[in-house]
């Protein structure tokens, strides 16, 4: 009988974590002034995260499936760091974006 519930019994997801729990964020210049410079991401890398998060948050209709591709890409910890915190900025200004294009339509109608 174990094997028709083997046969016909749900198969349950299994999920891998970290179980270790080993993400460092290392801080690699205190005193510079911008946060890239901070996590040690040169300016062209920062660019290229920039862009990655710009194109991911266009191309996914969810939040949570566009930071899916923009941390495959990320190669360290302070890459997804510093794209989670890139990925917050785009998503309130596309929100303020918003608001403001319904505070007009509202004021002017349709047009």
């Amino acid at each position: 009988m174990k094997w028709l519930k083997r046969l016909f019994g749900k198969k349950e997801k299994k999920f891998i974590f970290n179980e270790k729990g080993k993400y460092k964020l290392l801080i690699i210049d205190e005193d510079a002034e911008l946060m890239h410079q901070n996590l040690g991401i040169n300016d062209v890398r920062a660019e290229e995260l920039l862009k990655l998060c710009l194109d991911s948050f266009e191309k996914n209709k969810c939040l949570h499936t566009a930071m899916k591709d923009v941390v495959d890409d990320c190669i360290h910890t302070n890459e997804i760091v510093f794209t989670s915190f890139m990925m917050s900025k785009i998503l309130n200004t596309n929100e303020q974006r918003n608001r403001l294009h319904d505070m007009l339509k509202d004021m002017f109608g349709n047009g």
